[in-house]
């Protein structure tokens, strides 16, 4: 007799039939009054207690529970199933674990991740697990991490709290030294002084965040960025390319300081095949910055076949901060391809045909993408064949049969690759 629930007492009564139907029940067993314990399903084991996340490395997140209530229970042996969720990593699980601890192993060198693990009480005579588990949320990065405030002793910073977290940490350090608490644990986001700083000392800053009593500080932390306490705005960072063409970069950056009225940018030639190069950043470009917030500009009059670097410096009426943006190096001006178009498609492959830019040197070469979803995949370069005019292909394979969104990058001859596709 299957399909019944765990736990129960159960009576049972058996008919017999015929093809004229069935006969008078027969007695109940066991009988009643019962004259012996009635039979019972087995119990699964009830959710464990005290789940927690003991430590995060870098390559390591360890989690204990209390699993004495299941031990009273379970007729064999207790055994766990651990499962665990991210939005940004694969999902899996581990099943018969037969102690309190398990450790989940996680690769957070470049940066946390954020995990909902879940831990199943099952029954090893049973084979079964009960169906509702205890989870715990372990927070990824602090995003959007940012200095909204400098006084010539002061640091005031801002950041956006990933999901679950409860509690912060900031922490600093000097050039060459190691990082050490800037400030007590707080559970705000928003205008967190760190004083006491030196004017002028270039400092480094990191925010972790973690659940209260439940989980440590996620590992590694939000990014590193630089702050000088002066009476002028912090550096932008993430200073990035988001196109370019044969004479031009067009750069954006994130703001420090929403209040921040101007920005320079700065440009260092470091290869160039018409004239020898002059070493350091030149070439200042004053931005203004309206209402609104500018944090873009295009760089123009760029020689073609010449390799770049840039860093951005944000300023006010008092001058322009020292510190700069991370340095943009390897940028080479090169066009866009052209007219794309699909070809030949069958269940397994497909041909792209497309034209060089239309303006400017042709590029060395060509690297083909796909996106399925929201996911893109950059397959291996594609030598530029012909003249400024010739019709490039390659021919794509192995594909599924599913919806593909084709893109096609420039590469130049420094080996950089044009980002607008």
């Amino acid at each position: 007799v299957q399909g019944l629930e765990s736990n129960t007492f159960y009576q049972f009564f058996l008919y017999a039939g015929s093809t004229a139907g069935l006969g008078l029940i027969s007695q109940g067993f066991p009988k009643t009054p019962a004259t012996t314990a009635p039979p019972r399903t087995k119990a699964l084991p009830p959710a464990v207690e005290h789940l927690l996340i003991t430590s995060v490395t870098a390559s390591e997140v360890t989690l204990t529970w209390n699993g004495t209530a299941a031990a009273a229970v379970c007729t064999g042996a207790c055994i766990f199933k651990v499962t665990w969720e991210s939005p940004e990593a694969a999902s899996g699980q581990v099943v018969g674990v037969t102690g309190l601890t398990y450790v989940h192993a996680v690769n957070f060198s470049k940066a946390s991740v954020q995990y909902t693990y879940r831990i199943f009480s099952g029954d090893a005579s049973l084979s079964q697990y009960e169906e509702y588990g205890t989870s715990i949320s372990l927070p990824g990065p602090c995003n959007d991490f940012k200095v909204v405030a400098a006084t010539e002793n002061s640091l005031t910073f801002s950041w956006t709290a990933p999901s679950f977290a409860t509690t912060f940490q900031l922490y600093m350090s000097g050039s060459l030294q190691e990082f050490r608490t800037a400030s007590q644990e707080t559970s705000f986001s928003q205008n967190v002084k760190v004083e006491g700083l030196a004017t002028g000392f270039v400092y480094r800053f990191r925010v972790r965040a973690k659940v209260a009593g439940l989980t440590p500080y996620d590992y590694p932390g939000s990014e590193i960025i630089q702050g000088v306490p002066a009476g002028l705005p912090p550096a932008p960072h993430s200073l990035r390319v988001e196109a370019t063409t044969h004479t031009s970069a067009t750069l954006r950056w994130n703001a420090s300081l929403s209040s921040t009225i101007r920005y320079k940018v700065v440009r260092e030639v470091t290869s160039s095949i018409s004239s020898s190069t002059l070493s350091g950043f030149r070439y200042p470009q004053d931005i203004e910055v309206l209402e609104g917030g500018t944090t873009f500009t295009q760089i123009t009059g760029i020689e073609e076949g010449s390799v770049n670097s840039f860093r951005v410096y944000a300023g006010n009426f008092n001058g322009f901060e020292t510190v700069g943006s991370n340095t943009l190096a390897d940028v080479a001006p090169v066009g866009a391809p052209r007219s794309l178009s699909v070809r030949g498609v069958s269940d397994t492959s497909a041909t792209l045909d497309w034209l060089p830019p239309l303006q400017g040197a042709n590029p060395t070469g060509y690297q083909v993408a796909y996106t399925i979803g929201d996911v893109e995949t950059r397959l291996a370069d594609v030598q530029h064949l012909g003249g400024s005019l010739s019709t490039q292909s390659v021919l794509v394979t192995p594909l599924e049969v599913v919806t593909y969104t084709f893109k096609v990058y420039s590469k130049s001859s420094s080996g950089f690759y044009e980002p607008f596709g």
